[in-house]
């Protein structure tokens, strides 16, 4: 719901004639018509074609690393075929995501899999071992997407931009048990000693080091179930500080997640980007599940996740010292449906090391000092739609509110003390706000409507507006100097698109 009927849930079951998992999006509109070009960042032209990051609100897919916007497809060649061993099962995937508005080619989860059945009296439970030669991406920890942390870019500096690795897994009745394993190359500092002329001098070379990560976890579906409880922890590697002043001692990671769902009426549905690409009748692959309406059924869905990452960085408030550092993210989503409506509310929360995990830190690889003063990102967000069935017309409404993530400092300004603050988005985005001037709630809502033309082609509608007075710029002005500026915080936009999911 909260992804406001952008991701489009058509089916798209895997056939023998056609394995692809392909998204086409034409979209028109015009994030902000109230700002003349240039006058916001990230800059918003007048309206055309094509997708812009403004059109995602911080509440919106959740559960994807895809805002549902790309045209994009992925390729899969699938094999399977039945062992000598008749208890055995081989298979293996090719998977290659090909993106046509960045002209990129990569691959996103090739595999081998081979299973074992331990019990004659089950075709399911048993052991399993997925490789992954390139990229392991899929094999994460934590279960709502936007939370989830382990993949490649949880090592800074890396070499290789994919993650190879290794998945054991054991299945029995109505838990599964598995550990997996990653080896990922990246740039570590070696301080080696040099003889020359009867001395002995240190010089620092860099070089490429396998990075290791471990992962296991477990899960259990109970009350016919209707309960499912999950956990996961693991170590992750990430490199060698590389910083004067500091010792040459590993960075690394450790990390657990943790989630209950109960539910009665409404599935439990995991995230695309963690699911394998099997082409199997047992196993169907589903990659746009359709919306189930029953007309007078009532169901409910609550879950809620943990996780919590400790990472061992250098001490910035002691010389030649290290610290292990902790942070927090959770989620809990409530999701309703009677008959043709659907709701959602969502409270979700992300400490501000979370937030930078994969650089890490807010200055890379170095603690929070003990005198800044930082606020975690907490939102609230609702969603309810209503889908009419004869003209197959959804039209929904979602809205959140939220208070973001802040970096804050002392500075003394003449006799006085100011605070400087910083707005932190992501790794990638963050604004410094004026001296003395504190981050205020961002406010999101969109209206929209879509019509289901086929079972893989709609076309959506959408109008937003964002309240955000955390945008800011900077001017440098003859009298007064150098001066941070807030910029205008209201944005309202517009969008039309026709998608195919297929």
């Amino acid at each position: 719901l909260l992804s406001i009927g952008l991701l489009g849930a058509v089916p798209a079951v895997a056939r023998a004639q056609d394995f692809t998992d392909t998204r086409l999006t034409v979209t028109f509109g015009d994030d902000d018509v109230l700002s003349p070009t240039g006058e916001q960042v990230p800059l918003s032209p007048r309206p055309g074609f094509g997708d812009r990051p403004q059109y995602s609100l911080f509440f919106d897919n959740l559960n994807s690393r895809f805002s549902s916007r790309e045209t994009l497809t992925h390729l899969v060649v699938y094999r399977k075929m039945a062992g000598f061993d008749p208890r055995l099962t081989t298979e293996a995937a090719i998977v290659v995501r090909l993106n046509l508005e960045n002209v990129g080619l990569s691959d996103t989860g090739t595999y081998l899999r081979l299973a074992y059945r331990l019990w004659p009296e089950s075709e399911e439970d048993g052991l399993s071992a997925v490789l992954f030669p390139f990229d392991s991406d899929r094999m994460r920890l934590g279960y709502l997407y936007a939370l989830s942390f382990g993949g490649a870019e949880f090592v800074p500096r890396r070499t290789l931009m994919r993650a190879p690795g290794l998945k054991l897994q054991l299945d029995r009745g109505a838990g599964y048990y598995f550990v997996g394993f990653k080896a990922i190359p990246a740039r570590v500092a070696l301080d080696v000693e040099l003889e020359g002329g009867g001395e002995t001098e240190i010089e620092t070379v860099r070089v490429s080091e396998t990075q290791y990560s471990v992962l296991a976890g477990a899960g259990w579906d109970v009350a016919g179930e209707r309960l499912r409880v999950e956990f996961g922890a693991g170590f992750f590697q990430q490199g060698v500080l590389d910083l004067t002043g500091y010792p040459r001692v590993p960075v690394y990671s450790m990390g657990g997640a943790a989630r209950i769902a109960w539910r009665d009426g409404i599935a439990l549905q995991e995230s695309i980007d963690f699911a394998l690409y099997r082409n199997d009748p047992n196993h169907p692959f589903v990659a746009f599940r359709p919306v189930a309406y029953e007309p007078g059924r009532f169901g409910w869905l609550l879950s809620a996740e943990a996780n919590y990452i400790v990472q061992h960085l250098a001490d910035i408030d002691r010389s030649n010292a290290t610290t292990l550092e902790g942070m927090l993210a959770a989620a809990a989503q409530l999701r309703l449906q009677y008959g043709f409506w659907r709701g959602e509310l969502t409270v979700l929360h992300r400490d501000l090391g979370y937030i930078l995990k994969n650089r890490p830190s807010y200055f890379p690889f170095l603690s929070i000092p003990d005198e800044a003063i930082v606020n975690p990102e907490l939102f609230v967000a609702m969603a309810t739609d209503y889908h009419f069935a004869r003209p197959r017309l959804t039209v929904g409404l979602g809205a959140g509110v939220q208070l973001p993530a802040t970096f804050t400092t002392l500075l003394a300004i003449g006799d006085e003390e100011a605070s400087a603050t910083t707005v932190v988005r992501s790794e990638a985005a963050s604004n410094i706000l004026p001296f003395g001037t504190e981050a205020v709630p961002v406010v999101g809502a969109r209206l929209h409507a879509r019509l289901d033309l086929s079972e893989m082609l709609y076309t959506l509608a959408w109008l937003q507006y964002v309240h955000d007075g955390n945008l800011t710029g900077l001017v440098v002005d003859e009298v007064e100097g150098t001066r941070r500026f807030f910029r205008n915080p209201h944005a309202f936009g517009f969008g039309l698109s026709a998608a195919a999911r297929f």
